[in-house]
Parts: C-alpha cells; structure tokens; sequence
C-alpha cells in the first residue's frame, strides 16, 4: 500500500533532541518491507512516501521517533482507483441508508 506519512514534532521538545534524532537518523535504516519512495523535511515536519508491505514494518519505521514526532499515515491512491472506490462507497451508503 502506497502511503503519505506526515510526522510533526511534539511541541515542546527540547533542542538537545534535534541532536539526538539527527544522530539517530543519520544511522537509521527503514525496515523490511518499508521501501522509501520520497522523504522531505521541512522545520518541524517529516514528509514521507512510502509503499509499505505490512502494518508491523509501518510501525517498527514511526516507533523510532514517537517522542519527537507525532505521524498521521494516509493511504494513497491512482485517481482512477479513487473513483471507483468513492463510486462503492456512495452505492453502499444509498443501499444501507434505504435510498
């Protein structure tokens, strides 16, 4: 599953912990199964995309930062793919909601 990871850093954290996060990630390497297509960083912000095999390779990646960031993970999909999706969901909730 192709997803957009956004990491923002929990307020409040002291500078000391910029220094260890950059020491940290210039050894961290992502997990099995967590294969990095984009990552960019902005002040205060972690931006990554990612095509991510399982839900433990997502986890074991964002668990070595939890402290210093907080992440939200969004599933990214094809237009195409949306639409389609979007098009059952609508059908459903007509069904389910007797329309």
């Amino acid at each position: 599953m192709l997803c957009m990871i956004m990491g923002t850093a929990v307020p409040g954290w002291p500078s000391e912990r910029g220094e260890e996060n950059t020491k940290l990630f210039a050894q961290w390497k992502p997990p099995a199964g967590l294969n990095i297509k984009a990552m960019y960083f902005s002040v205060g912000h972690a931006f990554l995309i990612a095509d991510v095999e399982t839900s433990a390779a997502c986890y074991e990646a964002l668990e070595a930062w939890v402290g210093s960031y907080q992440f939200q993970v969004i599933p990214v999909v094809e237009a195409g793919e949306m639409m389609m999706a979007s098009q059952k969901v609508v059908d459903w909730r007509k069904k389910a909601l007797g329309g």
